[in-house]
């Protein structure tokens, strides 16, 4: 007789994040996300309206339409030395691991996703792209990843045609809100948005 899986708790670390890589998606983790029990935000972003302060602002509130990736992509095929400038920031310190599921800045994601609301399956698809991601940053810890690192990495895929970017921007997003006390996190937070929101005036332009 199989013994029955114990569901993890919000609070848990590696059980937590391996629970949300099983394949198929196990239907316990419900119990894990506040979906359908907060309200979540009603985002008012319309393409060609919403300026890029706001199309960037939604998306840092959980945004993840159509003007959002429309402005990444326009990100994407810009020249990178015509973006926002930025001093090199001073990555903390962090203790090397080599498992994923080990990864504490992992789990603190998934406990920012599931406390915003998003649909388990969202986060299962956030958490198998922050994965992909640490493997093409040569497994460095997440919790020293940059905005411009994210996007180099996103960049070289989709000159090659590899890959999707909807998964990885959520994925990033919750990354950075689900450390709260740390200053670098919320400083590549911002410089996130203000890519994004580079990529937003881009895209409004081109359309003039």
């Amino acid at each position: 007789m199989t013994a029955k899986r114990k569901t993890p708790t919000i609070d848990d670390g590696p059980e937590l994040v391996a629970a949300f890589l099983e394949r198929p998606i196990r239907n316990d983790l419900r119990a894990l996300s506040r979906f359908g029990s907060i309200d979540r935000p009603r985002f008012k972003v319309r393409e060609g309206v919403s300026s890029p302060s706001e199309i960037a602002q939604a998306w840092r509130d959980g945004f993840n339409g159509r003007a959002v990736t429309d402005a990444f992509f326009r990100l994407l095929e810009s020249d990178p030395n015509s973006w926002p400038r930025r001093d090199h920031p001073k990555t903390p310190a962090a203790r090397k691991l080599d498992v994923f599921e080990e990864l504490p800045e992992i789990a603190e994601a998934v406990r920012a996703a599931c406390e915003s609301g998003e649909a388990i399956h969202h986060i299962r698809s956030y958490v198998t792209a922050m994965k992909k991601l640490w493997t093409d940053l040569n497994r460095s810890r997440p919790v020293g990843w940059t905005a411009d690192n994210v996007v180099a990495v996103l960049r070289r895929r989709h000159v090659i045609g590899v890959g999707s970017v909807q998964y990885p921007l959520a994925g990033v997003r919750y990354l950075w809100l689900g450390q709260k006390n740390s200053r670098f996190a919320k400083a590549e937070l911002a410089r996130f948005m203000q890519l994004l929101e580079f990529g937003a005036t881009l895209t409004k332009r081109s359309k003039l």
